[in-house]
């Protein structure tokens, strides 16, 4: 068990922070306070890394564009003009044509190489699109226990950017569409279908509060059976390398604990 806990059920602490039992039975208390400052820098950085790369596609695009009129017939009649010139010290005759194919593949694989640039560039974009956007969730932030990285670690797969807006679609890649508009529905309402569709969605609700009244399932808050559960998901996740869903099963038992003292 990875957890420590009390006869009760409860994860006991150590100046108020969780103690974890390694497999060697060491016992060490988890800052979860730290663990929530790391994920707050790591969101600082992606935050600082999306406005360098803005910067670059602005650069790659012009690089692009003096590309955009190129046309490789016309390049070939002028090379061939220019391989005809009398003055025999401007080009050999011999050479124009290995003149002209180096010139010809030079403007290509730099027009190729500077494309596959931007592509790739705009596809970092993309994906520093979506992963603001579950940083700043409002549905997430209240109607799940998800940190914004777990979240997109379990729903990011279903959302992409079309003409530069975050849309989603279902499992079997149909758009989602908003209730009223009948417009592709905007992140939000599309979090909250796809988490209406998600089959363990019952880990991941907020715990109720207050007056010892039951959790969502039935269960008082902090109860063994919902420890042994987050207990049992922790250890899953630790197996599949799953960094996102450990941390925040660990700080879901965090709140459980604290709730429970």
């Amino acid at each position: 068990m990875p957890w420590k806990v009390n006869d009760a059920g409860t994860l006991e602490t150590q100046d108020n922070k969780p103690v974890y039992v390694g497999a060697d039975g060491k016992e060490a208390a988890v800052d979860l306070d730290q663990i929530n400052s790391e994920w707050a820098g790591k969101h600082n950085a992606v935050v600082k890394e999306s406005m360098g790369r803005k910067e670059t596609i602005r650069e790659l695009t012009t690089k692009v564009e003096a590309f955009d009129d190129l046309d490789p017939e016309e390049a070939k009649v002028a090379i061939k003009t220019v391989a005809n010139y009398k003055d025999k010290d401007l080009i050999a005759a011999k050479d124009s044509e290995a003149a002209k194919a180096a010139i010809l593949k030079n403007a290509e694989a730099e027009k190729a190489k500077l494309t596959e640039k931007l592509e790739k560039a705009h596809q970092d974009i993309r994906k520093l699109g979506i992963s603001n956007a579950f940083a700043h969730s409002t549905f997430f932030k209240e109607k799940t226990t998800l940190l914004p990285d777990a979240a997109e670690a379990i729903f990011g797969g279903s959302f992409q950017v079309e003409d530069g807006i975050v849309v989603a679609n279902d499992k079997d890649g149909n758009p989602i569409f908003g209730a009223t508009s009948g417009d592709r529905a905007g992140f939000e309402e599309a979090a909250a279908i796809l988490w209406e569709l998600y089959p363990h969605k019952e880990h991941y609700k907020p715990q109720a509060t207050g007056g010892g009244a039951p959790s969502e399932g039935g269960r008082p808050p902090g109860g063994k059976t919902d420890l042994q559960g987050i207990e049992s998901g922790i250890k899953d996740a630790r197996e599949k390398g799953d960094i996102e869903k450990e941390v925040a099963l660990t700080l879901e038992g965090h709140k459980i604990v604290q709730g429970a003292q």
